[in-house]
């Protein structure tokens, strides 16, 4: 017999398995899910997770499906600090209203989700400290973030070549320009992360909208630095360190006019004309080691 439940979520306390999948439920999910294992909430009919669900001190669940629901407008999702386990949940490709995803310091073991490209919203990607593997691209697969400004992967096991286009539709990040007066409550969004900036593992209360950031420290690509990235104007932080990048540092680097803080340190990188190419930098911050 199948029932068709109606109405919205239970109180979920003590409860370590929950399977309430092809039913009408709607409404939000609850914020707190105790010690759930397993949580299956997929083919509903729910319409919103409210502007924030917190999932910062689950401890426990290892699955979660929320796919082919109507839609969300969960905004922010935060998992970090954790010692979660296992994948990311596909089903967060349904959240088209995602702007953050922080999954910092967990043991998430999987490949890189490409799907996370395909995310319209997706502002700041932070999956520091986990233990993702293998490369970060694949040739069958369209590379996305069109919307992405911060993105983190520093200290997991990527490897792998980039390719030269490996940037060239990061259109937010292209398109970034610094605003001409900066004050609390002007061009901050309510989001929070820490990022390591120039050399100093650094709380952003606030982020500033106009802030682009990657770090791709502490992992195992190799060859060239993708031809692209020097045209991401907006970045304003650039951690390319520990890695096994090898070739001539661009002259095109000094097309980053509004780089703050550059790492390329302890890569096989070459070149004695760095300084002339960060000569025209406004600021930066720089710590490298290049070969004779």
């Amino acid at each position: 017999m199948t029932t068709n439940f109606t109405g919205s979520v239970p109180n979920l306390a003590n409860l370590e398995y929950l399977d309430l999948s092809y039913n009408k439920l709607e409404g939000e999910i609850p914020g707190s899910l105790g010690d759930m294992l397993e949580l299956m909430l997929s083919h509903n009919s729910f319409s919103s997770f409210g502007k924030s669900f917190e999932l910062s001190d689950l401890t426990h669940i290892q699955s979660m499906d929320l796919s082919s629901n109507y839609g969300t407008h969960l905004v922010s999702v935060d998992i970090s600090g954790n010692q979660l386990e296992g994948k990311l949940p596909p089903s967060l490709i349904n959240c088209i209203s995602l702007e953050l995803l922080n999954v910092k310091s967990n043991r998430i073991k999987d490949t890189f989700p490409p799907w996370l490209g395909s995310l319209p919203s997706l502002n700041v990607l932070i999956l520091r400290q986990n233990e993702l593997y293998g490369p970060l691209y694949h040739p069958r697969m369209s590379i996305g973030f069109q919307s992405l400004k911060i993105i983190d992967l520093s200290h997991n096991h990527l490897n792998g070549t980039l390719p030269p286009f490996y940037f060239s539709n990061w259109r937010e990040i292209t398109n970034l320009t610094k605003r001409s007066s900066e004050y609390m409550g002007d061009g901050y969004s309510t989001n929070s992360m820490e990022m390591v900036n120039k050399g100093v593992d650094m709380l952003f209360e606030l982020i500033r909208t106009d802030f682009g950031g990657i770090d791709f420290s502490g992992n195992n690509f190799v060859r060239k630095i993708p031809e692209s990235i020097w045209s991401l104007k907006g970045l304003r932080l650039l951690n390319l360190s520990s890695n096994g990048f090898t070739d001539n540092i661009p002259q095109s680097l000094a097309n980053l006019t509004n780089l703050e803080a550059l790492d390329i340190s302890r890569k096989q990188l070459s070149g004695h004309q760095i300084h002339r190419h960060l000569g025209s930098l406004s600021f930066f911050f720089v710590d490298y080691e290049l070969l004779p």
